[in-house]
Parts: C-alpha cells; structure tokens; sequence
C-alpha cells in the first residue's frame, strides 16, 4: 500500500507539474495570439477606415471647389455615402461591416438600421465613440461581442467606424484552441504512459527493498535483494544486500554454535546422568556390605566409611 502510495505520489507530482505547465503554455500562446491578432486586426482595418475617410475627403474637397457649401453639402454628403454603400456595404454581412453617424449618434450608415435611425443615441459604445476623437475597443451590442474601430471626420462631424464580431475576429484563435486540445490530451496521456513506465524501472529497487524488509521482518532472510544499475537507490539496494547477507550469514553462524552448546549440554547432561547413575549404585553395593569398608580418592581423602 505504501508503494502505491508513492508511485501515485510520484506520478500525481510530475503529471500535475506538466499540467500546470501545459496550461501556462496555452495561456501564455492565447494570450500572444490575442494580443498579435488584436495588432493585425487594427492595422487592417484602421486602413479600411482611412479609405472610407479619403472618400469622404475627396467629396468634401469637390464640395468646396463649388464654392457653394451650403447649397450643395446635402447632395455631397448623399452621393458619398451612396458610393461608401455601393463599395462598402453592399458586400457586407454581420460578421464585419462598417457604421457612420452624425455628431448626435443618428444612423447614417448602418447594414440593419435605417438612415436617421436614433435607437443608438442612448447607449455607452456610441457615446464613447462621440466623445473620443478617434479609437478602438471592444464592447456588446444585442448578445454579442464586438470590436470597434473609429475616427471622426471633422469637416461634418461624422463618426466613421468599422465594427467586427468578436468571434469572427478570434476565429483563428478558436481554431487553434480546438486543434491545442487534443494535441494536449495526446500529450498528457504519452507522458503518464512513459512516466508510469520510468516509475517502474525507477522504483523497482524500491520494490526490492520493501518486499524483503517484509521477509526480514518476518524472519526470513533467504529472500536477495536484486540491485540493477549505478544510481543512488541501486547503491542502497546493494547495500542492504550485502547487511542481508552479513545477518543472514550472522544468523546462521548463531545457529551453528546454538546447535553444538546443545549437543554439548545433552552430553554433559547425559555423563552427568552416568556418573549419578554409577554414584547410586555404589551406594546401594557399599550399603549391602556388612563389613566395614573405607573409600578413598587417589589422594587419599575419605569419601566414605
């Protein structure tokens, strides 16, 4: 269970640690995607909108050569936004399309909305787009996100924007986190198949080690201890090989020498048993004896009469 337990350890460190760095790496492209097409966005249409503005210029400039402003700036305006229309607007859809109002917030040119159309005055975006000289940011608008870049045209205080769908704009990008996705997945699942095996051969000494302290512990020391390769665990899994060894060898060196101090006690035990053996009957043969008898030892001290 505890080596299991570690494997798991082991497995869940290094495969969260490739997640998280997995997912800092996708944020951090998203983030750079963004930000890249964000600039590409920008100058694209930021080059739309000046062409919509030298339209406007060049009408404006043919307006003041007839030196009649006032009379003609109605039919000037009209035939320019005729011509924005028939080259900008007419191809447009909802994804992109671009917008101009006068200097309240009344549609001039819209792809949905109709000329004079002040359903736009109240809100945040046009106001913004009112009060700033030219800019682009992003805002919402009817459930869906947009982008908008504009400028104003000073000459008639028109604000001339292009307006595009947030998920038409990122399309590249949801394209990317729809590929990233299951290149990650892919990713992730190789690396636990790999690391699940680098486990394995990794923790095989460990294996060892557990398994025969098991044995150790419940006395059995023939088990070897298998030690593969140079690195630090192989090292320890040689050294307890050779303790094992040492104990085992200790062990049954004990046991020999048990063995022969209890061959040596039964012997003694068993002369010991002789020696009394001969001791009573002696006794009983110098008892029976009516005469009286004198024994001595070799030194001739009496061991009895």
């Amino acid at each position: 269970m505890i080596l299991h337990s570690l494997r798991t350890k082991v497995l869940a460190l290094v495969g969260g640690g490739l997640l998280v760095a997995t997912c800092g790496i996708t944020y951090l492209a998203h983030v750079v995607m963004e930000r890249m097409i964000d600039r590409n966005q920008q100058v694209v249409y930021q080059n739309e909108l000046d062409h919509l503005l030298l339209v406007l210029s060049q009408y404006y400039t043919e307006l003041l050569n007839t030196y009649q402003e006032e009379v003609y700036r109605d039919q000037f305006q009209e035939e320019a936004l005729r011509i924005i229309r028939q080259n900008h607007l007419v191809n447009a859809d909802d994804n992109v399309y671009p917008v101009i109002l006068d200097a309240t917030g009344k549609v001039l040119l819209h792809p949905r909305l109709p000329v004079g159309d002040k359903s736009l005055i109240g809100l945040d975006f046009i106001q913004a787009m009112l009060q700033s000289p030219s800019g682009h940011f992003k805002y919402r608008y009817q459930e869906e996100d947009k982008w908008l870049i504009f400028a104003h045209f000073k000459p008639w205080n028109w604000v001339v924007g292009y307006s595009l769908k947030q998920s038409y704009m990122y399309a590249d990008l949801a394209r990317f986190h729809r590929i990233l996705l299951p290149v990650i997945i892919l990713v992730l699942f190789t690396v636990a198949l790999v690391l699940l095996y680098g486990l394995k051969r990794f923790l095989q000494p460990i294996i060892s080690l557990t398994r025969s302290a098991g044995f150790i512990a419940a006395g059995d020391f023939s088990q070897p201890i298998v030690a593969v390769g140079r690195d630090e665990i192989s090292v320890l899994a040689g050294s307890f090989e050779s303790m094992r060894k040492a104990v085992e060898q200790t062990i049954r060196n004990m046991e020999q020498q048990r063995h022969a101090l209890e061959t040596e006690v039964r012997e003694r035990q068993r002369a010991e048993y002789q020696a009394q053996a001969a001791e009573d009957r002696m006794r009983v043969i110098l008892d029976s004896v009516a005469d009286a008898m004198l024994v001595t030892d070799p030194e001739l001290r009496v061991l009895t009469f």
